[in-house]
């Protein structure tokens, strides 16, 4: 499903990168319908063609965001399934990166349950509600019940928006 081609044309070029989105949701335990695959990082040379010299797969397509939008821009490759990586600039985006673990069978790092709550509050929309508390319960019945604490203690960091989000829609609402 990842295209290992892709992986490996980012690691030769020390790009560091995780996976995000459904396909990482359900590493961590929450099945979710995805029709891409969403790969996540911070190096803006990715949005330069002539980094795709090499690559052994179709030519991307690639948008640069501008300075307001809260992504640096986007690359997409029409793969089977479509692959997209999210050039990010936030605080989810570090954190996704830094704490992005190899997880055995996956040609790719993927994101932290943590880092995963905060890039879906970030994008704050109300799919990204239901995956972050799906998250959150998914992660409390494997065992991991302080990921909600770990979360309000990051949750002062995020910017107000991520703030209104996990507030609006009630994201840490009865759970410890």
């Amino acid at each position: 499903m990842i295209a290992r081609s892709l992986c490996e044309h980012l690691q030769r070029r020390d790009v560091p990168f995780a996976l995000i989105g459904a396909v990482a949701l359900a590493v961590h335990g929450v099945a979710r319908f995805t029709a891409d695959v969403d790969l996540l990082t911070a190096d803006r040379r990715v949005l330069d063609s002539g980094f795709w010299q090499g690559f052994e797969g179709p030519a991307p397509t690639l948008r640069t965001g501008d300075d307001d939008d809260p992504l640096a821009g986007v690359v997409r490759f029409a793969l089977e399934p479509q692959h997209d990586l999210i050039v990010g600039k936030s605080l989810g985006t570090r954190l996704a990166l830094e704490d992005a673990r190899i997880v055995e069978a996956l040609p790719c790092p993927v994101a932290s349950p943590l880092a995963l709550l905060v890039l879906k509050s970030e994008a704050g929309a109300p799919q990204d509600a239901h995956d972050a508390r799906a998250m959150l319960e998914a992660q409390s019945l494997l065992g991991n019940s302080g990921l909600a604490s770990q979360f309000r203690g990051i949750l002062p960091s995020l910017n107000a928006d991520a703030q209104r989000f996990v507030e609006r829609f009630h994201i840490l609402e009865g759970l410890p």
